[in-house]
């Protein structure tokens, strides 16, 4: 799961937060594109159908989780317990985002390299287990994809370059996922080095992935607003645009 997620923290008035995001995943494993879980009727987002768990999701209430790995070929990148759980456990619960984060961490050895964004519409937080920080989020538009938050890695760079572009445009949502299918890749000397090699490392370096196998899986916006959730999600399947799912969610404070 080498996905890449920027948003936009309390930068659009009466919009507290906008994500866009990509999934990049193997094409053959399964999973379920957005929709209200059957299980936990009041989440949204899509599923993974291997260990039951979501990779970026929201609650009725505004609650929201998303989660990426942490890319270095020299750890372990299957931990004991799954990460999609964690966005699940936190979407559906009620603790704060520091408390939820503070359990993590105490296991943060039984789980892959990664990082976890919560959000309970107060506060917003990041936690990767590797540096082992808790990081409060202040407002402005950032991006974390497999190093940690705000890495300046070139796609990273690139994609809150053009998000924030495209907000100061008052973009529409359909616009701002068209970033998604951004496929620039930067030179060589740019790319980074975590033990995947250069054939791979250059594959991985651009928004939207595309090789033998794996790839971008989905382009997911996100814009919570005072009284109602719109979540657009466009699906791919070996890099061609299938599903799309646009929903408007009422935002229930007390749900």
């Amino acid at each position: 799961m080498m996905c890449i997620i920027t948003f936009a923290y309390k930068v659009v008035e009466n919009q507290p937060l906008i994500v866009v995001a990509n999934r990049d995943e193997f094409y053959e494993r399964p999973a379920k594109e957005a929709a209200f879980w059957e299980d936990e009727p009041n989440i949204f987002g899509g599923r993974d159908l291997e260990k039951m768990g979501g990779w970026l999701a929201v609650q009725e209430n505004g609650r929201f989780a998303a989660v990426t790995n942490y890319r270095d070929f020299s750890m372990d990148p299957v931990g004991e317990k799954s990460r999609g759980e964690i966005v699940k456990n936190f979407v559906a619960g009620t603790e704060y985002p520091e408390a939820f984060l503070e359990a993590i961490q105490q296991e943060r050895t039984r789980y892959g390299a990664m990082n976890v964004l919560v959000y309970d519409g107060e506060t917003f937080m990041h936690y990767n287990n590797i540096e082992n920080v808790l990081h409060t989020i202040e407002p402005g538009i950032h991006c974390v994809s497999n190093a940690t938050l705000n890495t300046p890695w070139p796609k990273l760079e690139r994609m809150k370059m053009l998000v924030a572009h495209q907000l100061e445009q008052q973009a529409t949502t359909e616009e701002l996922a068209q970033i998604g299918l951004d496929d620039i890749k930067p030179n060589d000397e740019r790319l980074p080095n975590t033990g995947a090699g250069l054939l791979l490392e250059r594959d991985l370096s651009s928004i939207f992935v595309k090789r033998e196998g794996y790839g971008t899986r989905c382009t997911t916006v996100l814009r919570l607003m005072e009284d109602k959730i719109e979540f657009f999600e466009q699906t791919y399947e070996q890099g061609i645009a299938t599903t799309c799912v646009h929903e408007w969610i009422k935002l229930r404070v007390n749900a």
